[in-house]
């Protein structure tokens, strides 16, 4: 996955130096030192370079959403009721949705659209290196397709 990309092998070395928990990932230590990191090296090869911002980039939205207190997507809000008693209630038996209930339990935030959960659940688990890896390469190739 990581192969000759320079980009990820920054994050891995990092891993492997202790400077980051690769089980438990703070984006906002890794956004800072990988910017640090790209502040202090010198590059001659302009597409190495391109892509190392482009990494940097996603990172630092990551890390804004982070900051900013939107750690979860809408599709959280919407797996926490479908997995809810309400939905079970409301769709197993056979009759039909009580509307207002569930106009209740909707939210809108920012231009997005959640529901509310009824007894939040646990935070999900940690970020690992690996999710933040896989994060980076499915952002660059939504870019590149983007981009054609």
């Amino acid at each position: 996955m990581i192969g000759e990309d320079r980009g990820l092998k920054i994050l891995v070395d990092m891993a492997k130096r202790g400077e980051i928990d690769p089980w438990n990932v703070d984006i906002i230590q890794v956004t800072d030192r990988y910017l640090a990191l790209l502040q202090a090296e010198e590059f001659h090869d302009l597409r190495e370079y391109g892509r190392l911002l482009f990494y940097a980039s996603v990172l630092l939205r990551i890390k804004a959403e982070v900051v900013g207190g939107r750690e979860q997507t809408w599709t959280d809000g919407f797996d926490d009721f479908i997995e809810g008693d309400e939905f079970d209630m409301y769709a197993g038996n056979g009759q039909d949705l009580e509307v207002d209930a569930l106009r209740a339990r909707l939210t809108f935030q920012n231009g997005d659209v959640g529901v509310t959960p009824r007894i939040p659940r646990p935070r999900r688990r940690p970020l690992t290196l690996t999710d933040l890896i896989r994060e980076l390469k499915r952002m660059e190739t939504l870019q590149r397709i983007h981009s054609q």
